[in-house]
């Protein structure tokens, strides 16, 4: 059984509106790249479109100088990542769609739409950006018209909800497909949160399926379906303490992870190296005890850029997965390239 290693990377600021793009997006995207391409890996980069908008209508408009150059920057970046081997697919964070300025690294977010499923105009057309079906057609727009002057070939055909509040799904997933979009990356089977205004309840999901069809909900596969779910892998973080059990807090964290523990994401920018190889293992023990496909069974991992804190414990994690004679890295387009050959 052949494994794609599949390593994304949510390319964002902070969702309440804060956060200077060259700290938190640029710099620790160049970084998590070198890391990489250390190892011969490379990574899906999920670009929050909506973000962008804004940060690009204040460039145009000098609103903060004519220094002012977030949106390029972001531009600039994800271009070099594409004629490196990455890929760039869509990430949306349906809050900035009214959000106001206040400074260059800080807006006034709208958080009555966090939820994509909530947008105000529901479904809409394609001529309303606050509506599912325009959302989706000028986001997918705005990356193949920024990506196809040097990758002719590119296509945005995958989406993650932003928070991953994807529920309730339904409207969604009809605008997705209208859009031309094949696969969903927004479910953490397992897991689920409900603080207002954020949402999501993946607690039904299969936790033993490494991806799977759906129709109208995205926890719930259907052989009919014409969309493909790929999960974020999830698992249990009780095995390994933090990085630096140092003080009294941090150790009595690792005794409540042994005691209670409790399921996360894989996620490399917040687990050790010894915590994302074991969650790993187990993942692909789980998923390939029933794994029939002819398709490479996909292992998916997350992380943030504006998370991003320690190269040598991913790079741990990265030489294992390199060893590993039955791993291939792989971005998303490229496994989907492979399941449409299969």
């Amino acid at each position: 059984m052949r494994i794609s290693l599949i390593i994304t990377n949510d390319y964002e600021v902070y969702g309440n509106g804060k956060g200077d793009v060259d700290d938190l997006i640029i710099k620790p995207t160049y970084d998590i790249s070198a890391a990489l391409k250390r190892w011969g890996a490379s990574q899906t980069i999920f670009f929050d479109v909506v973000e962008y908008w804004r940060f690009k209508e204040a460039e145009d408009s000098c609103l903060f100088g004519s220094d002012y150059r977030f949106a390029s920057l972001m531009e600039d970046q994800v271009r070099a990542q594409i004629l490196e081997g990455d890929d760039v697919q869509l990430h949306v964070h349906p809050q900035w769609l009214l959000a106001k300025p206040v400074e260059r690294a800080e807006w006034n977010i709208n958080s009555s739409h966090w939820r994509t499923a909530k947008l105000p105009d529901g479904i809409g057309d394609v001529n309303n950006k606050l509506s599912l079906r325009g959302l989706f057609y000028h986001g997918k727009k705005t990356l193949e018209s920024m990506i196809r002057p040097v990758k002719p070939d590119y296509v945005c055909n995958v989406f993650r909800a932003g928070g991953y509040c994807i529920q309730p799904e339904k409207d969604v997933l009809q605008a997705l497909r209208e859009n031309g979009f094949r696969v969903d990356s927004s479910v953490c089977p397992g897991r689920s949160l409900d603080r207002d205004p954020a949402y999501f309840d993946f607690r039904t999901a299969p936790r033993d399926l490494a991806f799977w069809r759906i129709s109208d909900k995205v926890d719930s596969p259907n052989n009919d379906g014409d969309l493909l779910e790929l999960p974020v892998g999830t698992g249990f973080q009780s095995r390994f303490c933090p990085r630096r059990a140092t003080n009294l807090s941090t150790m009595l964290s690792c005794l409540r992870r042994l005691i209670l523990p409790r399921q996360v994401n894989l996620d490399f920018c917040k687990l050790t190296g010894p915590e994302l190889i074991w969650m790993t293992k187990c993942l692909i023990t789980r998923l390939g005890r029933h794994y029939e496909s002819s398709t490479p069974l996909p292992v998916t991992l997350i992380g943030h850029s504006k998370e991003w804190t320690d190269s040598a414990q991913f790079e741990m994690f990265l030489e294992w997965a390199s060893k590993d004679t039955r791993i291939d890295f792989m971005s998303i387009s490229q496994w989907l390239a492979t399941y449409d050959e299969k």
